[in-house]
């Protein structure tokens, strides 16, 4: 039987949900085998679907570990487990947010304040509020 040969032109299914798009070590090891082969950041990431910041994570934890691996007292296994391990994700930090009616309230008034700085200020305006803006906005007002 031939050994397994990854074949990184075909992309990753870019129709995976979010829960699905978390990295596993096969993504990994596709990440850095398209970076070793030239490819770039953006490129990888239209590819894989995974941000570009994600996969220049990837690429430098990896060319950090390589540099480990080089070093004669480095614990080889300690390394090629932290090179290999899926990603993990914490989320104990994570407020829950519930959506009431109180907030529902609050995001109509910012649209309708966003509305009046359009028809004041033309379609092109620079005023916009961001995403996270509005966000700080509802958490500012849920603390007072």
């Amino acid at each position: 039987m031939p050994p397994y040969v990854l074949n990184f032109e075909e992309p990753i299914e870019a129709t995976r949900t979010e829960a699905e798009r978390m990295l596993v070590t096969l993504d990994k090891g596709r990440i850095i085998g398209m970076k070793e082969s030239g490819k770039s950041n953006r490129e990888i990431a239209r590819q894989t679907g995974h941000d570009r910041g994600t996969i220049s994570q990837i690429w430098n934890d990896y060319c950090a570990n390589t540099a480990r691996l080089q070093d004669p007292d480095a614990d080889v296994k300690t390394i090629q487990a932290q090179m290999t391990e899926d990603a993990c994700y914490t989320v104990n930090g994570r407020t829950r947010w519930k959506y009431t009616p109180e907030l529902e309230a609050r995001q109509r008034e910012i649209a309708e304040e966003e509305a009046g700085k359009r028809r004041r200020l033309g379609a092109g305006h620079k005023q916009k509020l961001t995403n996270k803006q509005i966000h700080e906005n509802w958490w500012r007002k849920a603390l007072t």
